[in-house]
Formats: structure tokens, C-alpha cells, sequence
């Protein structure tokens, strides 16, 4: 059978965690869904129950999978997770606040908000690093799929990320982007797209 032309992806930012809540930096650290994005996600996942999913992609993380698994529960789609979806690392900076990250590390953190592509978050991973890594997985399973109507599960910076690549925006205009996001949202994407270029800085 031939593979689809285009493809709807309903891009989904997984659901919050305590350390959303307490406004700490989540970057790779594996934390399950608090009380209030458990409720989030199944609301989110109940009226999504006709998106007719044929599979949702995700990353390893528990909060990435968990919201998978509602979203599957209601669409029936197949959840694929891919360990290379991983957030990304933030080194020293993840578990504080922003305004701790700011004291701490005044220079790097400030260089961090203007533009996050400029530095490395201390003992962590550069941001093209982890677009290239993201972005070439989710386009190959996506080239690999035959599905036509699936699901992208990832953490908000993932997520950013993601967009970024699709809409083609720098990725120096992340925090934009993530501002700017719905926690579920439909996106085409033409097959011819998967072979673009990945974002740029």
C-alpha cells in the first residue's frame, strides 16, 4: 500500500508535573504528572476522542508516556515511545528556579533567555544538539509510518523545539514559539517536508 501524501499530526505537550507547578526547570529529569495534569491530560484526551489517531509517538519520559496513554485510550491509536525524544539535558540548572538559575548563574542564564542557542546550560546539552537528535527521529518515524492522522507527545522545550523544525523558525526564537503554543494543536505536514532541512539557530 502507498504511503500517504500528507499527514495531520496532533502535536500534544505533555501534561504538568510538581515541579510545573512550583515553577522549577524541567529539562531531561523523569517526573510523573501531578494531580491537576493527570485531570488535564484525560480532559484533554476525552475531547480529542474523535482525532481518529492511528498512532501517537512520544518520548520516554513518564509524564511524555502517560499522556500518551490517555490519548490512546480515547483515539485508539498505538503508542510508539522513542528514547531519542528525550527532553533536553539542563545540566546544573534543572530542579531550581528561574530566579535560583539567575543568581547562580547570572551570565550564562541571562545569555540563555535572550538566545538559547548562544550557550550550554552547565553540565548539560547544547541546544542544537538536541534539535538535531529530536528532530531527526520524529522524521524518521515519521518517513517510516503509514499512517496518516498521528500524535506527538513531548515535554514544553521538546515541543518548542518540534515547532520550531515544522514552522520553520529559529530555533534563537524558541521561547516565542513556547509561549505561543496550545497544549494540543493540529499541524499538516506534506511528506515532501520531512526531507527540509532541520531548524537552524
Amino acid at each position: 500500500m502507498a504511503k500517504p501524501i500528507d499527514l495531520r499530526l496532533l502535536l500534544v505537550t505533555s501534561g504538568r508535573t510538581m515541579w510545573d507547578d512550583s515553577d522549577r526547570i524541567i529539562g531531561s529529569c523523569d517526573l510523573p504528572l501531578c494531580d491537576t495534569g493527570r485531570a488535564a491530560v484525560r480532559q484533554a484526551a476525552s475531547d480529542y476522542a474523535d482525532a481518529g489517531l492511528d498512532l501517537i509517538i512520544c518520548g520516554p519520559s513518564e509524564a511524555s508516556r502517560t499522556t500518551a496513554e490517555a490519548f490512546a485510550a480515547t483515539t485508539g491509536g498505538k503508542v510508539k515511545v522513542l528514547d531519542e525524544l528525550e527532553n533536553v539535558n539542563l545540566g546544573l540548572w534543572e530542579g531550581l528556579s528561574a530566579d535560583a538559575a539567575a543568581d547562580r548563574f547570572a551570565r550564562v542564564w541571562s545569555q540563555w533567555r535572550e538566545d538559547p542557542t548562544s550557550v550550554v546550560p552547565p553540565e548539560g546539552e547544547a541546544l542544537l544538539d538536541a534539535s538535531d537528535r529530536i528532530v531527526s527521529a520524529l522524521t524518521k518515524a515519521l518517513r517510516k509510518s503509514k499512517a496518516e492522522r498521528i500524535g506527538v507527545v513531548l515535554p514544553p522545550l521538546a515541543m518548542g523545539i518540534t515547532r520550531c523544525w515544522l514552522n520553520h523558525r529559529q530555533l534563537s526564537q524558541l521561547w516565542q514559539v513556547i509561549d505561543g503554543e496550545a497544549p494540543v494543536e493540529w499541524t499538516d505536514v506534506s511528506r515532501d517536508a520531512l526531507k527540509r532541512p532541520k531548524a537552524e539557530a
